[in-house]
């Protein structure tokens, strides 16, 4: 996405529900404004507007430091109330800090004052003096404002929302869901609907599994996949991936998912037309390396095709700690390695980082596989990124692309075959880019011979890539 430093880009803020439950504060002293929201005179039983409101911090009100004005436009229609304005300002912040504008929807409802008066035959007269008014939104509560991922960044639509629809087998991929679940017992995520066949005892079906960061969270059942698969299919033709949102429900030890996507019969033709357009053009998508490697791309684009080839259908071992160097497990104190699956015979002097990761210094039994050996380890620090695993150890930086897509991304289709390794001493420089609520950050290394390595990372992962950043000396 484009740097947004001018021009804020309006952002819907999640989670809303397509009824008016929370009241604006003080649109009495904002009358004047309301009323030019209508057009002529207002009628004497009164007139509604469901209309679009932002929400502004006003660090400068004199009355609360916290105070969010809501604003039609450049009409100024009140306030949230100062109990709440507080627990909604530090979402509203960041989301402007990150070049966005939050909007939710509102309802505007007005109505004439009239002053009533009896003459001298007792007849009564009537006059207008102003209009009374309320203000209401339809918004969220503020931890359910922003989803804690961001959308794919290969081309995919999103379906619009629609009404609450239960996943199911969620018990089986709690290794996943698991570090999705928060304090606040739910949060919304991003995910992707996929078309898949399932085996069964004599037969085959065809379901919809429902994914998040790539991993299984659980699927619809067959009649629900139903009223999905004709969509994803369309998508799928087109090079184009489906994306929903959806509710994370629990805690680390029982989560739900819970749906909220339109159906494919109550899809508009509009949103139809659009969707299909978000596929990259011919022109962006190189021709396979062969028929056995997947198609891909080096661009945040790529066709369905590379994305079933390249993201598995089951639980992966990413769910497993990353291979690093932790506390040993025996007790004697020092290191251990793990390389991602079992402990290995391994062992080293050394702290834990901060990170939750480890630093090993000092002599060592016997270098790890991939680890040269000279009497020391080098500091090492392994760490996650979006579809790419990152190990630094102080005279090289390596990557590995957990898929096909990723690999490509990072080295070109000609040199995807293996990890992508950059020397310290050829490191020219290091740009880091933050992530934000919608957008993923991305660390930048470019080396002497002009090659360029990019990064991404969730917003999640971002400490341990800013760390890195400063390890690699920006």
């Amino acid at each position: 996405m484009a740097t947004r430093r001018d021009v804020a880009i309006v952002f819907d803020v999640w989670g809303q529900r397509g009824w008016y439950g929370s009241e604006v504060a003080g649109e009495s002293f904002h009358s004047k404004d309301i009323e030019g929201l209508f057009r002529g005179r207002i009628p004497d039983d009164g007139a509604t507007l469901e209309v679009d409101a932002q929400l502004v911090p006003e660090p400068t009100n004199l009355h609360d430091r916290n105070a969010v004005k809501v604003m039609v436009g450049s009409a100024h229609v009140g306030y949230l109330p100062k109990e709440v304005a507080g627990d909604y300002l530090p979402v509203l912040r960041e989301l402007i800090a990150a070049g966005y504008a939050p909007h939710c929807a509102a309802q505007v409802r007005a109505w004439p004052n009239v002053d009533y008066s009896y003459d001298g035959r007792g007849g009564v007269r009537q006059r207008r003096s102003g209009i009374s008014s309320s203000v209401r939104l339809d918004l969220a509560e503020p931890h359910m404002l922003v989803p804690l991922n961001a959308a794919p960044v290969v081309a995919h639509a999103m379906l619009p929302v629609g009404n609450a629809v239960q996943v199911t087998g969620e018990e089986n991929h709690m290794g996943t869901l698991r570090a999705w679940t928060r304090p606040s017992g739910e949060g919304w995520v991003h995910v992707t609907l996929n078309k898949v066949t399932e085996q069964l005892a004599r037969s085959t079906r065809d379901i919809v599994e429902v994914r998040l960061e790539g991993e299984p969270v659980g699927q619809l059942t067959p009649k629900m996949s139903a009223e999905y698969s004709p969509a994803i299919e369309l998508l799928d033709n087109s090079g184009v991936q489906t994306v929903a949102r959806a509710v994370v429900k629990g805690n680390a030890l029982k989560a739900d998912v819970v749906l909220y996507a339109a159906k494919a019969g109550q899809l508009g033709d509009e949103w139809i037309r659009a969707s299909v357009g978000a596929a990259p053009s011919a022109a962006q998508v190189p021709a396979p390396e062969s028929e056995a490697e997947p198609e891909a791309v080096a661009q945040p684009a790529a066709d369905q095709s590379q994305l079933e080839e390249a993201v598995p259908t089951a639980p992966i071992a990413s769910q497993l700690p990353p291979a690093a160097w932790y506390p040993d497990p025996s007790g004697d104190g020092g290191l251990r390695w793990w390389d991602g699956a079992v402990w290995t015979e391994h062992r080293a002097l050394g702290e834990p980082t901060a990170s939750g990761l480890s630093r090993a210094s000092g002599a060592t039994v016997g270098a790890p596989a991939g680890i040269e050996s000279h009497g020391s380890t080098p500091a090492q620090t392994s760490i996650d990124g979006y579809l790419i695993e990152v190990t630094y150890d102080d005279r090289a930086l390596r990557v590995r692309g957990k898929n096909g897509v990723a690999r490509v991304a990072l080295a070109g289709p000609d040199h995807a075959k293996g990890d992508v390794v950059v020397p310290r001493g050829a490191i020219a420089g290091v740009t880091f880019q933050a992530a934000n609520p919608l957008v993923n950050g991305n660390l930048v290394v470019t080396t002497f011979e002009g090659r360029v390595v990019q990064l991404h990372f969730r917003r999640k992962q971002q400490a341990d890539f800013e760390r890195l950043a400063h390890e690699l000396g920006i």
